[in-house]
């Protein structure tokens, strides 16, 4: 007997920015996930107190880090991206940022305009804004996710390398 298998996939702009089936997720079996994992796509808490970690990765305006810091196999986590940004900015909008992550063990997830679900906070007064992700579903040790963002009115691009 033939196994149905249901693809969705986030596709703009003719390119595909991220899949999911229903048999598999971030390459195990649904049922190898552990049982406190939900698929839910909204972030945990409001990351907007100022400490940056010091795991935290910094490249050029952009500053990267996960919650939490160290997640461990199987555990889900969300990736924090500060922008660093001139006080003159009045104003800035999700829409400005561009971004995907891509997993070694083949999962993907489009950050920022793409990432339905992330959210943005902007700190004018601080000169910052952050974006949180949506759940990045846990995988095993040893998966180095690649996070690549772009700011438009920075005209700048940083790709940003996490191992877990």
């Amino acid at each position: 007997m033939y196994k149905k298998i249901i693809i969705t996939c986030l596709v703009v702009a003719g390119l595909v920015l991220a899949c999911k089936d229903q048999t598999s997720f971030r390459g195990t079996k649904i049922a190898d996930r552990t049982e406190n994992f939900t698929d839910d796509q909204t972030p945990a808490k409001d990351f907007t107190e100022d400490k940056v970690p010091d795991s935290a990765i910094t490249k050029g305006s952009f500053t990267v880090w996960t919650e939490p810091e160290d997640p461990a196999p199987y555990e889900k986590y969300n990736v924090i991206v500060q922008v660093k940004l001139n006080k003159n900015i009045s104003s800035y909008k999700k829409s400005d940022l561009a971004g995907h992550l891509v997993g070694t063990d083949g999962y993907q997830q489009p950050l920022g305009r793409y990432g339905i679900f992330d959210s943005l906070k902007h700190y004018p007064d601080k000169g910052y804004a952050r974006l949180t992700s949506r759940f990045v579903p846990g995988t095993y040790a040893g998966v180095k996710d690649t996070i690549t963002i772009k700011s438009d009115i920075l005209n700048e691009t940083q790709t940003i390398t996490i191992e877990f």
